[in-house]
Formats: structure tokens, sequence, C-alpha cells
């Protein structure tokens, strides 16, 4: 596979560890590569890897499959991951006892409603805009990385915690 190749020489450059580096050279397949983007969340978002552009041109018939949308408008309830990637926008429910762990990035626009007693972990980076409501014994904590705009209302008994975490990424 040619794509795990170029992937790999962009991490290299990136100091991605040498297990992850052997690990990309190694995957068969692009459903490899979105496993380890899901598992290894944290780097590619950090060094914006594979970059919007790259994830359009070579992965948007599996990136859905594994809860990534790029330059997408999604419409999700009680989904436990998501990644919003360009100009995404999304409309996510978050009801009874569900959890979600939520990525915002980029330009991407995201309304979160979260009720019940549902738990809801969002990052949210760079410039983009994340709204909704917090209600009734539901959780949400954000946690704020660059200049995102957040504006969450809460009412009942929801807990709403956001934490500027004052720098630029993870």
């Amino acid at each position: 596979m040619k794509i795990n190749k170029e992937l790999a020489a962009k991490a290299r450059k990136l100091d991605i560890c040498k297990p992850w580096l052997q690990m990309l050279k190694e995957a068969k397949d692009k459903h490899s590569l979105m496993k380890m983007f899901v598992k290894g969340i944290d780097f590619c978002l950090a060094n914006n890897f594979p970059s919007v552009e790259y994830l359009e041109k070579h992965g948007q018939e599996v990136t859905d499959e594994y809860g990534v949308h790029v330059n997408k408008t999604v419409k999700k309830t009680d989904s436990p991951f998501t990644v919003l990637l360009g100009e995404s926008k999304a409309e996510l429910t978050n009801n009874g006892f569900s959890f979600s762990q939520i990525f915002i990035k980029h330009d991407s626009i995201v309304d979160i409603t979260a009720t019940g007693n549902s738990l809801t972990i969002v990052d949210v980076f760079d410039d983009s805009v994340l709204i909704g409501t917090v209600s009734d014994s539901a959780t949400m904590v954000i946690y704020k990385y660059g200049n995102p705009r957040v504006d969450i209302l809460k009412s009942g008994n929801a807990t709403l915690k956001i934490i500027d975490k004052q720098r630029k990424t993870y």
C-alpha cells in the first residue's frame, strides 16, 4: 500500500515513536490506518496528521465509519466517539446514560445537547465553535486548546466544567 509509506515518511518528520512508525509502515489497508488514527488521536490532532486535505483525498471512504468527519455535516445521537475536522458542522445529542468523547478542530461548528445522566467529554481546538446545553443530571467536561468559542448553557442538576488548557494543543 502506497499511502502508508507516504504517511510514515511524514510521521517520521513529526518525531512519531518508533513502534508507531513501524505500525504505519506495516499497515495493510485504510481501515488499519484509521484504527491507528483513532488510537493515536492525541498525536494526530496535535500535529494535524494527516492533514485535512490528505484525509479528504485518501480516506473519505472510511473516515465516517470510524467517527471521523472531514468537512462534513453530521447529526448523531449517543455516539461514543466523534472527531470533527476542517469545516465540519454537527448536531450531537447525548441522552440517558450514554458516554461520548468528542474532538472538535480547525473551523468546525458543533451544537451539543446533553441530557439525562449522560457524560460528554469534549476537546475543542483552534478557532472552532462549540455551543449547546447540558441539563438534567448530565455532565459535560470541556478542554479548550487554542482560541475556540465555547458557549454552553447549564440547567437543572447538570455539571459543566470548562478547563482552559492555555496552550494550542496537547
